[in-house]
């Protein structure tokens, strides 16, 4: 196998690729949603709201059955699927709004297959990694995937924006969809010689028992529960913190909007540095003391953000600080946290197991973020920021308390194999 730099495959170079158009096609879905609505469905803020939920059912909804899929069929034709199903659904978008028919209803049906697409093709990426690559290289590996994701959703929003001052609204979605069918292509070339053959199976079993066989080592293993545990934490605060983070910049400390976009783009730009710097953290500390001391780390930012209003001007300065610290740990813990189930769990069951672990994190965020509102909108913002930092707190420290803070590659590879 022709070996890239690295020491990677080559063939992880147009994996990355591929993952980087996918990446590019949903951060500018994403933030091509809310302008469709308002500029050309004329909706409010309720609206846009229940769009962005619509978005996310499909994991919370769909996250462990799907897991099956990938457990059962070829995550590569399930990523080409996803792919080629979303570039339908923007196309869909991009005719139905030119041609003015656009309608609140049909956009949230494509919000709601869209995001089932995603998840599709998140759990079919994360579940072929091992397959591609050496046990060693796994983090490596997920560190290029999340840099190259990093990059496409720092970029995209600013390059939608662009072309909203040439184009109308729904020509963007077009583009979405040409991202997508990139992604396509670059994923219906076949891999070479895999490192370790997907597991793709018939199983006489019935699908529910195997979603609930991947549910049950998910909770049962204790590794594997505390890194479920700790990503809700963690999530719950991201949320918490999202619920009033463009309030607080704009009334409290004084930001213009232009100047929130800047902050937000930052703490992308310090996500792909950590995302860069993570696979070396990795390989001289760990994954455990790198993914716990990275948890606890998000808890720093929200020292910036309680000191921006008394610093009066200067306050943008911590704010810059606070975001781009908080991208670069989030991304460094999300690193760490995504190789290991790829090395805990038999391959044969990675799929339920990617997706039961994403379906808890990411499955509580549309509640994490109402509660989160209504905490700030009942205490205030300071109580908002305490509960963020009591969440970071509490997703290291459900690691620390736990077998995971001893785990290590070699610790799990024997017990691993005997599962197999």
């Amino acid at each position: 196998m022709v070996r890239g730099r690295e020491g990677l495959p080559d063939e992880m170079g147009r994996y990355t690729a591929g993952t980087f158009c996918s990446s590019v096609g949903t951060a500018t879905f994403r933030s091509i949603v809310p302008i469709l609505a308002v500029t050309t469905l004329s909706v409010g803020a309720d609206a846009v709201g229940v769009l962005n939920a619509l978005s996310m059912i499909g994991m919370t909804l769909l996250g462990i059955p799907i897991g099956v899929f990938a457990d059962r069929f070829s995550t590569r034709r399930m990523m080409i699927f996803a792919d080629l199903a979303r570039a339908l659904l923007l196309l869909l978008v991009a005719v139905l709004g030119i041609s003015g028919r656009l309608s609140i209803v049909a956009l949230g049906i494509v919000c709601v297959c869209v995001g089932i697409a995603e998840v599709f093709f998140t759990t079919a990426n994360s579940a072929r990694v091992p397959s591609l690559v050496e046990d060693r290289q796994i983090p490596l590996a997920f560190g290029r995937l999340k840099a190259a994701s990093t990059t496409g959703e720092v970029a995209s929003p600013g390059v939608a924006a662009v072309m909203l001052g040439v184009v109308v609204a729904p020509a963007v979605a077009a583009v979405a969809a040409v991202a997508y069918l990139g992604s396509a292509a670059l994923f219906a070339k076949p891999n070479g010689k895999l490192k370790h053959k997907q597991a793709s199976r018939r199983s006489r079993r019935t699908f529910f028992s195997e979603a609930l066989e991947g549910l049950r080592y998910s909770l049962g293993n204790p590794v594997l529960r505390a890194l479920l545990l700790s990503g809700m934490a963690a999530s719950t605060g991201a949320m918490f913190m999202n619920a009033f983070n463009v309030v607080y910049l704009a009334n409290v400390v004084g930001l213009s909007a232009a100047l929130i976009a800047l902050v937000t783009t930052v703490q992308g730009v310090g996500g792909l540095v950590g995302a860069l710097v993570a696979p070396r953290l990795i390989a001289r500390r760990g994954e455990a003391t790198t993914k716990i001391a990275a948890s606890a780390a998000a808890a720093v930012p929200c020292l910036g953000y309680f000191a921006a209003p008394s610093l009066g001007a200067d306050g943008i300065w911590a704010i810059v600080i606070a975001c781009a610290g908080g991208g670069f740990v989030a991304v460094i813990a999300g690193v760490a946290g995504a190789s290991v189930p790829a090395r805990v769990a038999p391959r044969a069951m990675l799929g339920r197991v990617i997706a039961c672990n994403r379906t808890f994190a990411l499955g509580i965020m549309p509640f994490a973020s109402i509660a989160g509102g209504l905490v700030v909108s009942q205490w205030g913002y300071e109580v908002g920021l305490i509960s963020v930092i009591v969440f970071a707190l509490a997703s290291s420290l459900l690691l620390a308390l736990s077998p995971f803070r001893r785990w290590t590659s070699a610790s799990t590879r024997q017990e691993k194999d005997e599962d197999e």
